[in-house]
């Protein structure tokens, strides 16, 4: 999430309440698609473009809404829905203005040939321990005399956090991993979910959106993507293009295929 204005968010978002305030009260029972109505759409969606929130729980709320085809319409309860997820979005850039504080990767340990080589990419892009939290890599956990627990459910209420979701066979088999799924729901915590070799988007269950864009862990220009992301979000130096290239397909290289068992022979 990009705000590096946060004052021109807020009156932005505010200017897209009362402009949906206005259509509701515009044509009594329904919103029909007028040129007012429009307006407003653009705006909505220029907005959401332009602060990068298309990841976000208030806009998976809102987006259904603006996806109509022509000549039908919004009525007035969906409209009502925009403006509390304009809300949302209002409050949620309070904690979010300059991007997220800390990167939290929700995992299973059974998984960790996937996580140590993840996290040493992570580290090349500039992650460290004040912004990255991994319970199964040491330096990167729980500190000492911390209760696991009451020490995560701190960090998602204090921090804008962005997760990472490894997903997996050990990941669904994973009563710690849920729970940290159902906290980043709830939460309306930003999330990408990462399918780890041998797991398939349609294997996708839970709270976890399977529609929601994530990539498989092996796609070299998902990577490229996702690098970016983590950049913008924690204000990070872009990393050496050439270096980068290396980096990435060493990284690939270091995973384990899939086992026959996930492979279904």
């Amino acid at each position: 999430m990009k705000l590096q204005n946060n004052t021109s968010y807020i009156a932005k978002i505010e200017a897209l309440l009362v402009e949906c305030a206005e259509l509701i009260a515009y044509n009594g029972t329904v919103v029909q698609y007028t040129p007012e109505y429009i307006k407003f759409e653009r705006n909505l969606k220029s907005f959401i473009n332009e602060h990068d929130l298309s990841g976000t729980a208030n806009w998976e709320r809102i987006s259904p809404y603006l996806l109509k085809q022509e000549n039908q319409y919004l009525t007035n309860e969906e409209a009502r829905e925009i403006i509390i997820s304009l809300l949302g979005l209002k409050n949620y850039s309070i904690k979010t203005s300059l991007g997220f504080d800390r990167v939290f990767i929700s995992h299973s340990s059974e998984d960790i040939k996937f996580i140590e080589p993840f996290v040493r990419l992570l580290e090349f892009i500039g992650l460290n321990s004040s912004n990255l939290f991994c319970s199964s890599i040491p330096g990167y956990g729980i500190p000492l005399s911390k209760n696991i627990y009451e020490y995560i459910k701190e960090e998602f209420v204090s921090k804008n956090i962005f997760v990472i979701i490894m997903l997996s066979h050990n990941y669904y088999n994973s009563k710690p991993g849920l729970n940290e799924m159902g906290a980043t729901w709830v939460m309306s915590k930003e999330y990408i979910s990462i399918l780890l070799n041998g797991f398939e988007f349609s294997q996708i269950e839970g709270t976890i959106d399977a529609q929601k864009v994530g990539f498989k862990i092996t796609d070299i220009s998902r990577l490229d993507e996702f690098k970016n992301k983590l950049v913008k979000g924690l204000r990070l130096k872009m990393p050496d293009a050439i270096e980068w290239e290396k980096k990435k397909r060493e990284f690939i290289s270091q995973l384990p295929p899939p086992k026959a068992d996930d492979l279904g022979t």
